[in-house]
């Protein structure tokens, strides 16, 4: 991320990180933490897998031909291992957030 370290109060992420391929989730997670200010907010919001309308859309979108959904229990993994304080807001309908705060 071309960002000085420690710059931004809030980033909000919105049904990106299900195109990036899981093997690079890491690497943009460590890059998010760097430039976010410590007492900074995270937020991502992902479709939701758990949904059978968002199931059904995604599948047949051929934008998502390359893409894999994030599953809640795997996002708060992935950034439990970057970030503090670590919230699952569930949902029923097509999206689910995820809020962290740096330390």
């Amino acid at each position: 991320i071309p960002a000085a370290d420690n710059q931004f109060d809030v980033i909000v992420a919105a049904e990106t990180f299900h195109h990036i391929p899981f093997d690079q989730h890491d690497h943009f997670m460590r890059e998010l933490h760097r430039v976010l200010k410590p007492g900074g907010q995270f937020v991502l919001l992902e479709l939701n897998p758990l949904n059978p309308a968002t199931l059904y859309r995604f599948w047949r979108d051929p934008t998502e031909r390359h893409a894999r959904l994030l599953w809640p229990w795997y996002t708060k993994r992935l950034m439990r291992r970057f970030f503090n304080s670590v919230t699952i807001k569930r949902s029923f309908g097509a999206c689910y957030i995820s809020i962290a705060l740096r330390a």
